[in-house]
Formats: structure tokens, C-alpha cells, sequence
């Protein structure tokens, strides 16, 4: 039922309000969901990467357009088809709706992030959440003698788009967040985390609890 297949950084994968007879699974790289505003602005609305599912089941079109924004490969599914499996398998029933709350879990941690006037709040954001949500599947994350490593697998424009700023202005925030010693940037993509807890309470949050992967990271990367 699955067919795999690859796209290049930039290739669309879903238009926007066109019905669609597949639904998908990323299995390598990353989606963009980029919308068209009213003023003729794009926004990037979300990030998928390995493991997220996309497309609308028992449903319509959707709202806002599919792309690769780095080179991916997708496994697809006939909607029919995986609906009928849907109804016979409740342990696959099961992993869909799972996929369904993570993404609005994530989606609702991300109106908080946005609602952030200052850039370097929201970009401080971005880089926890790459650490928490999806270092594993984009492979963004390292530790390397005792420091902790986020690659950023979107360029700068996107995640500009995606911060909902320009990139200039996101650009100045990572300098200032350098400048104040939360970061150190190796590249524009490679960035080394140096305080931990100063980026978590400038992110918005007031401390790391014993639980979040985090803070397990941090402990990892100083016993490393």
C-alpha cells in the first residue's frame, strides 16, 4: 500500500485546496506547511519531519500547501485504502490519533512562542524545541565533549518565515543571543547551546523540570 518517494528542497508535495487521494509519512528530511495570507504573504504554519503524518483523512482538501524544505523522501498511502485499514486495525487507529494530539500539542506550543514580541525570545524557542521535539528525527542534535550541538535543518529564510519575522531581523536576534553568551554560532545552520537555563527563562519558560528531555540532555552532554 506504501509508495516511497523522494523530493527535492523546494518541490511541492501537496498543493494548497487541491483533494488529494493520499495521505503520507515522512520518513527522511523535512516538510514546510506554507499558507498564502490574505495580503499575498507566505507563512510557514508548521515543520514536519520524520515520523509525521500529513494529509486529510474522511475529509477535504487542505488549507495550505505541502513542500520539501530539504531534500525528503515521503512513503504514501491510497486515502481509501488506508481508511478501510484504519477501521480494521485500532492499534493503527491508535498511532494516527497519537499523531493528531502531538500535533496539536505542538501546534498550541507554538501560539505561545509566537505570541512573543521579542525575535530572540521566539529563536531561543525554536532551538529548545528542535532539542525537545525533533533533534531524533532531523539527527540536529549532538554532544561533543560536553557541549550540546543543534543543526538547524531549514535556511534561514524559512525559518525566518516560520518565526514569523524577516531574516535579517532573525539573523540580529541569534547574534544577540551569541553576544549575551546563551549561544555560540559555529555556522549559520551549526549552533552550540551554552546556557541552558539562561535560554530556557528568556524562551518564556521559568525552569527545566526533572522530567523534560532537556534537562536529561544537559546532564548527559556534562557527564559526556
Amino acid at each position: 500500500m506504501a509508495k516511497p518517494i523522494r523530493y527535492a528542497r523546494d518541490e511541492t508535495v501537496f498543493p494548497a485546496h487541491v483533494p488529494q487521494d493520499h495521505v503520507g509519512c515522512v520518513t527522511r528530511g523535512v516538510l514546510r506547511l506554507e499558507k498564502l495570507l490574505s495580503d499575498g504573504q507566505q507563512q510557514i504554519i508548521g515543520i514536519l519531519v520524520a515520523s509525521d503524518m500529513f494529509g486529510r483523512m474522511f475529509d477535504g482538501p487542505l488549507g495550505y500547501a505541502i513542500e520539501a524544505a530539504t531534500d525528503a523522501e515521503v512513503c504514501l498511502f491510497r486515502r481509501g485504502p488506508f481508511e478501510d485499514l484504519l477501521g480494521r486495525s485500532p492499534e493503527l487507529e491508535k498511532l494516527v490519533i497519537l499523531n493528531i494530539l502531538n500535533e496539536v500539542d505542538a501546534a498550541l506550543e507554538w501560539v505561545g512562542v509566537l505570541a512573543n514580541r521579542k525575535v530572540s525570545a521566539r529563536a531561543a524557542s525554536f532551538l529548545l524545541m528542535l532539542c525537545r521535539r525533533w533533534a531524533a528525527q532531523t539527527g540536529a542534535l549532538s554532544l561533543d565533549h560536553g557541549r550540546i550541538e543543534v543543526n538547524v535543518p531549514l535556511r534561514r529564510h524559512d525559518l525566518a518565515l516560520f518565526l514569523g519575522t524577516r531574516p535579517e531581523t532573525l539573523s540580529r536576534a541569534f547574534h544577540s543571543l551569541a553576544e549575551d553568551g546563551f549561544i555560540a554560532m559555529h555556522s549559520p545552520y551549526l549552533f552550540e547551546i551554552r546556557d541552558l537555563d539562561g535560554l530556557t527563562r528568556l524562551s518564556g519558560q521559568d525552569y527545566l523540570s526533572d522530567t523534560d528531555p532537556l534537562l536529561q540532555l544537559a546532564r548527559a552532554a556534562s557527564n559526556s
